[in-house]
């Protein structure tokens, strides 16, 4: 896998996370109403999160078996000539 590519994904990551810091940081800045609607969908962004992230995992697993078995079959069509 190429490393950029691997760097895609971790700012992915960095991106995606980076509100909840920053609101634990801000909170007594922001407004009553901002912070009751910040806090309403903090768990539902969260899940969506983690769940983007789980998914991004995946694929990257099957990319790589499938370019395992690419190379696998390039390998074995290389011999048998």
């Amino acid at each position: 896998m190429r490393w950029s590519i691997i760097a895609l994904h971790f700012t992915s990551l960095v991106i995606g996370a980076l509100p909840y810091p920053v609101y634990a940081m801000f909170r007594s800045d922001f407004s009553a109403k901002f912070r009751r609607f910040y806090e309403h969908v903090g768990w539902p962004s969260a899940a969506v999160m983690a769940m983007l992230i789980a998914a991004e995992l995946v694929f990257m697993y099957l990319q790589a078996r499938n370019g395992m078995h690419s190379e696998m079959e390039r390998k074995l069509n290389q011999a048998v000539k």
